[in-house]
């Protein structure tokens, strides 16, 4: 249910930034007669999408359990977009509807990025020199542990079993190690690549920490 969510969360924002696009470069145009007409036609199927880009929004934020800063800059964005276009497209006032669109079109930006600065940071915890992490496999699985729970808790649980958005259960994993560095590497699915964010000897630890939820 939590992956229907997110494929309709974007395929309604996709669905909306298409359609302000549309109006605003009507209204940028001058084509206020044409812009009128698509208004008058497509003013429910408006309603629908500004609901429903709410209400999927607000079902993604329940299944995280959780409210990361980006998702807050999101809200906010959404908040001041919507009213935005609204007031800008129905006044004919070409400035408040275009920093709609551009509000709009930021907002996507941080749903894919999950990040507001459109870039992800760099994941850290405290940790031991690489040297003893090499030396030390519980003090790897530590740092792994802290990784973990930075990064991979939201989705897949303490326990690895949680699922959120199709997540696999890394207590019935059987794949090979090799396999979960690359999928923690590079991704798969709805889950993000880490390869920008944690260092290889990183991933290690992760999956390292990973393998003891069996």
């Amino acid at each position: 249910m939590s992956t229907g969510f997110l494929h309709l969360h974007v395929f309604v924002t996709t669905l909306f930034l298409l359609f302000m696009a549309f109006k605003v470069v009507l209204l940028v145009l001058n084509k206020t007669s044409l812009l009128e007409t698509v208004r008058n036609k497509t003013k429910v199927v408006d309603m629908i999408l500004g609901a429903l880009l709410l209400v999927t929004g607000i079902g993604l934020l329940v299944f995280k359990g959780s409210v990361p800063a980006y998702i807050m800059v999101k809200i906010v964005a959404v908040l001041a977009a919507i009213p935005l276009g609204i007031i800008g497209l129905k006044k004919g006032n070409k400035v408040l509807a275009v920093l709609s669109l551009v509000l709009i079109v930021y907002i996507y930006g941080v749903a894919e990025t999950k990040s507001y600065k459109f870039k992800k940071d760099k994941i850290t915890v405290e940790q031991a020199s690489d040297t003893i992490l090499e030396a030390n496999a519980d003090t790897q699985i530590s740092n792994g542990k802290a990784l973990y729970e930075a990064a991979c808790v939201e989705c897949h649980g303490t326990d690895g079993k949680k699922g959120l958005f199709k997540a696999a259960d890394l207590s019935a994993s059987a794949l090979s190690r090799e396999e979960k560095i690359q999928i923690v590497s590079n991704g798969k699915g709805t889950m993000q690549a880490y390869k920008d964010q944690l260092s290889a000897q990183d991933i290690e630890s992760v999956v390292s920490y990973i393998e003891t939820l069996k």
